[in-house]
């Protein structure tokens, strides 16, 4: 299986991870690759999610300025 490429087992109850399997190293690679790309999109989200809370608290100043606005000429 694709385990004894990376893990060997000593016999003393531990196992021994072979650090430099190229099977490893690309598994290592690829996961590294999916959480980079994650993190990029969870960047990308979070920025557009701040500029929606600024627009939108922007547009909640206006609707506030307009209403007291409009309480006062009564």
């Amino acid at each position: 299986p694709y385990r004894q490429f990376q893990f060997t087992y000593q016999g003393n109850g531990y196992y021994k991870i072979n650090y430099w399997s190229p099977k490893l190293i690309a598994t290592a690679f690829g996961a590294i690759e999916q959480v980079d790309d994650e993190v990029s999109k969870l960047k990308a989200r979070v920025t557009y999610l701040e500029s929606e809370v600024e627009r939108l608290t922007n547009d909640n100043r206006k609707l506030e300025d307009t209403n007291n606005k409009l309480l006062i000429s009564k």
